[in-house]
């Protein structure tokens, strides 16, 4: 039954319970990563930002960077849980953080994923990216858009774009 890790620690604990023999593939839209991916970094991040309505906000990030593969064999479960651990021992907050995964096909045209989810098939473990989408954060989080295309909580004029 897949499942849906949210950071790093999940994904590895998943990883654990699996065959650490078997290849593990993640997989885009576009299609499978390819064999001989290679982990190019795992980066914590700290981010402070503002958005469209004047809001600050401070939040961390745990972001994977895959280099697509030139065809060789698919990295085993049990590599990469190990290079994951490791890294989480030498950068303990990477573990907890919501992660992301950066991946261009091809190696062209980075992209950032979110974990869709984690599923053993038949012949692998399956690691399933989505990518991301912009997002309006104060109207995701139910202020209204002024006329002037900026959101506020309230009808009366925006402080932001000003």
């Amino acid at each position: 039954m897949p499942q849906t890790p949210n950071t790093l620690s999940d994904l590895v604990g998943w990883l654990k319970s699996q065959d650490a023999a078997r290849k593990l593939v993640f997989a885009s839209a576009e299609g499978d990563i390819g064999a001989g991916f290679h982990v190019t970094e795992l980066k914590h991040l700290r981010i402070d930002g503002i958005d469209c309505g004047a809001r600050l906000a401070s939040w961390t990030e745990s972001l994977l960077q895959l280099l697509d593969g030139d065809g060789r064999q698919h990295m085993s479960v049990g590599t990469f849980a190990r290079i994951a651990m490791q890294s989480v021992g030498k950068v303990p907050s990477l573990g907890e953080a919501p992660l992301f995964v950066e991946y261009a096909p091809k190696n062209n045209g980075l992209r950032r994923y979110r974990v869709a989810s984690v599923e053993a098939l038949e012949d692998r473990v399956q690691v399933h990216l989505s990518e991301d989408r912009a997002l309006c954060k104060p109207a995701a989080n139910g202020f209204a858009a002024s006329p002037s295309g900026c959101c506020d909580a309230s009808s009366a004029k925006s402080t932001c774009c000003a």
